[in-house]
């Protein structure tokens, strides 16, 4: 497993509309009614409610899908001083989705956002700084922008201005001082920070060494949904590492972290159904969170599908698959699956 981007690399917010609304601007009941609502307001140049109505039309809620048409809503709500409107667009605009991609456009859009006191907005713009994306770059602007972000309770700010403290770049090195911004980011809600943070104190990495805070740590990743904090959290359950061993609840967090997205963490739950591991054995199971990590390119996995092919463990054997199971896990870096990567018989 390999340790997480803290001390490396800075983070990009992206499109704020994971559930469809932004929180600071909350989302009416009665769908068809705010809708319409939305729509008024919106005419009448409220920019709330052109924002609103943007969201629906990029998530497709409660109207048909339309992401053109949500930029142009945003682009409105923005001219009508919508900070999150200006961030959205900006984001659009960098990513080129939708709109052609237009670093310049970009940072001058999180400029907007910034300057109207939305956090993101400032910690993307630090990030065009610090890469010298659409501005020249400019660590040391960089980090002034991360600060007023932080300042502004931007969890992302926090993080990458941690970062910049961590490495003495643009600002004194200060580890301790990095530590704290971490763990305001955590705080924040940000969950790779948090599980990066737990990854320090797990191995004593800038912070004295202290496993029962790792764990705590991570349980508040995997609440964030943090695959990898999910799965960081199970090897602490499964290994009784700062907390009381538990291989069922180890099981059930590999499950999880392998729903979010975690490939390795799909190979650990393959495992536990194989073994017998806080589960009861089921090798049906097994081969199936096989699959999943295979299709992750978890090399691992790909060779234990493998395996349950050429055994008929939880599936039909199957030496033709089992074979090309193994030329994949081999092209992953698993040397054992590289000598069997030829079916049974064949010259």
């Amino acid at each position: 497993m390999r340790d997480p981007l803290i001390g490396n690399a800075r983070s990009l917010g992206g499109l704020l509309m994971a559930a469809g609304c932004f929180v600071l601007i909350g989302c009416a009941k009665g769908e068809d009614q705010s809708v319409a609502r939305d729509r008024r307001g919106c005419d009448r140049g409220d920019a709330t409610s052109c924002y609103n109505l943007g969201v629906r039309y990029d998530n497709g809620r409660s109207v048909g899908k339309d992401e053109a048409k949500a930029a142009t809503l945003f682009q409105k709500a923005c001219d009508l001083g919508e900070k999150a409107g200006c961030y959205n667009l900006g984001v659009s605009y960098h990513n080129g989705n939708v709109v052609p991609k237009d670093e310049v456009k970009a940072a001058a859009l999180f400029q907007k956002a910034c300057d109207l006191g939305y956090g993101t907005g400032c910690s993307n713009l630090g990030v065009c700084y610090q890469n010298g994306s659409g501005v020249a770059k400019d660590e040391a602007k960089a980090a002034t922008l991360y600060q007023k972000a932080c300042d502004l309770d931007d969890g992302i700010g926090c993080s990458n201005l941690g970062v910049d403290y961590q490495n003495g770049n643009a600002v004194p090195k200060d580890e301790a001082k990095a530590v704290a911004l971490y763990q305001k980011a955590c705080d924040l809600g940000n969950g790779q920070t948090c599980f990066s943070l737990g990854v320090g104190y797990q191995n004593g990495r800038w912070v004295a060494k202290d496993e029962a805070k790792a764990v705590t740590l991570y349980q508040k990743a995997c609440d964030l949904g943090h695959g990898t904090g999910c799965l960081r959290l199970g090897v602490c359950y499964e290994n009784g590492t700062g907390v009381a061993k538990d291989e069922a609840k180890a099981a059930t967090l590999y499950q999880k972290a392998c729903d979010l997205g975690d490939g390795e963490a799909c190979l650990n739950a393959g495992f536990c159904y194989a073994k017998a591991i806080g589960v009861v054995k089921d090798g049906a199971k097994a081969a199936a969170l096989f699959t999943r990590a295979c299709d992750l390119g978890v090399g691992e996995g790909c060779f234990n599908l493998g395996l349950c092919y050429q055994n008929a463990f939880g599936v039909a054997n199957d030496e033709v698959k089992a074979a090309a199971l193994f030329t994949k896990a081999c092209g992953l870096g698993i040397a054992p699956a590289c000598d069997r990567a030829k079916p049974s018989g064949s010259g």
